[in-house]
C-alpha cells in the first residue's frame, strides 16, 4: 500500500523564492485490524503478541499502529526452512 511521493512548492523568504519539499514514498502502517486481515490471525492473537512484547507497535494517542518493517521482521523469524521436524 505505498503512496506516491508528491512535491509541492511554497515561498520562503522576502524574496518569493520557490522552496522545494519532496515527501518520499512509504508503506502505510497497519492498525491493528489491518494488520490481523494482512496476517490472516485474529485481532486477539495480534493484541496477545503486542502484550507478550513479541510484536512491537506504537502508541499514538489512543490508537495503535505498527511499522510495516517491524511486522516484517516479526514474521521473519517463523520462516521455515524446510527443517525436518524431530
Amino acid at each position: 500500500m505505498a503512496k506516491k511521493g508528491k512535491t509541492s512548492r511554497g515561498r520562503s523568504g522576502a524574496n518569493g523564492s520557490a522552496a522545494l519539499t519532496v515527501i518520499t514514498e512509504r508503506q502505510a502502517w497497519f492498525t491493528p485490524e489491518t494488520l490481523a486481515a494482512y496476517l490472516q490471525v485474529s485481532d486477539r492473537q495480534v493484541r496477545n503478541w503486542v502484550s507478550e512484547g513479541l510484536l512491537a507497535s506504537y502508541k499514538i494517542g489512543s490508537s495503535r499502529r505498527f511499522d510495516p518493517a517491524d511486522v516484517d521482521a516479526f514474521v521473519a523469524q517463523f520462516r521455515d526452512e524446510g527443517k525436518p521436524e524431530r
